[in-house]
């Protein structure tokens, strides 16, 4: 099958434009990925929307999918023609502009892809990458929060890590990764989501619509020793407020965000406490890519410890639907699961 693709073609351009693309050829340590289904996230519509990050058109945008591999470079090792894996595409700004997910055949570092078991769907696997690159960084960089690293049989260390937005994408794949690193977990989440999250195995939630939130936290938390704060959302309200609860409890003080530079951190934050950015493709530099994509996502979606959330909501199959999962994320009232765009080929 030839390839294909939704371009956007210029900023802000509407409606994406569905083409012919080059069929893609990996470098040595790159996959070809035949995509099998994507998902939306809020940086798709950001930089439809608002202009963000991508400034060379044609681009190919989107970054979360599943898929067969197709092809694979002269480096890699961990993965062969043929397996099935979920992956973050590789599709930064320069040369790689092209790379995104939103068409039938992309390329992806090779530390961007994990396995998928055969029980685990495209749909449902789709829902992970970027979420999960995005809070491994945070959690466990060393330009981060540098945590323990996740594995199969963690034991507990004792330590609280407080996880703010336990219900988003980036939130519920840091807690599942937190605990698959030893770590006790509390979280924030409307109290719609209350039992969604204790299925995630949290020790505790609170509702951060009450005024009190950090109040509530902080008196939780005595007696125990904090791992530090991971911001799963981006407001700077949360920063904040994650801040607060870093300066005022025992242990690590340290908030992890999912804010890449050069974006802002908020004013007033307590001198104590060291705020860190984020880029979830810094993963491919280091151990961490390896410990998460390589070692850990592959095993605990085997036996069923990582699971796939949030839950996928198909919205459209094929290139043509991806603008219409944009548009429909864009509208607002999306919680606790992830719009998604089958592939049918």
């Amino acid at each position: 099958m030839a390839n294909r693709a939704a371009y956007l073609i210029a900023a802000k351009a509407r409606p994406l434009v569905i083409r012919d693309a080059p069929m893609p050829t990996p470098e040595h340590d790159q996959i070809v990925v035949k995509v099998g289904a994507v998902a939306i996230n809020p940086v798709d519509a950001g930089i439809q929307n608002a202009g963000i990050i991508v400034e060379e058109f044609p681009s190919v945008i989107g970054v979360d999918m599943a898929g067969e591999v197709t092809a694979i470079g002269a480096d890699v090792e961990h993965l062969k023609v043929g397996d099935r894996v979920l992956a973050s595409a590789d599709s930064n700004p320069g040369d790689k502009v092209l790379n995104g997910s939103f068409q039938y055949y992309t390329t992806t570092h090779h530390k961007m892809a994990a396995k998928i078991p055969d029980s685990v769907s495209y749909t449902d696997s789709c829902v992970l990458p970027l979420a999960m690159a995005t809070a491994a960084t945070a959690l466990f960089d060393k330009r981060c929060m540098g945590l323990d690293l996740p594995r199969i049989g963690s034991k507990s260390n004792g330590l609280t890590l407080v996880v703010w937005g336990g219900a988003s994408s980036v939130g519920s794949c840091g807690i599942q990764a937190a605990r698959a690193a030893g770590y006790n977990v509390i979280t924030t989440a409307s109290k719609k989501n209350f039992e969604y999250c204790r299925a995630l195995g949290v020790e505790e939630i609170f509702d951060y619509n009450d005024v009190d939130v950090v109040e509530q936290i902080v008196m939780y938390m005595q007696g125990k020793k904090s791992a530090g704060v991971f911001d799963a959302v981006m407001p700077p309200e949360s920063i904040l407020a994650c801040n607060v609860i870093a300066h005022r409890s025992d242990g690590f003080k340290h908030v992890g965000t999912v804010l890449p530079e050069p974006f802002p951190l908020p004013e007033g934050r307590p001198s104590d406490v060291t705020t860190s950015y984020n880029w979830g493709s810094w993963l491919k530099e280091n151990e961490v890519g390896d410990a998460v994509w390589v070692d850990w996502i592959p095993q605990a979606l085997a036996d069923g410890s990582l699971k796939c959330k949030p839950d996928a909501h198909i919205v459209g199959k094929g290139l043509d639907d991806i603008q219409g999962a944009i548009d429909l994320y864009a509208k607002g009232g999306i919680s606790a699961t992830k719009l998604v765009v089958d592939f049918v080929q």
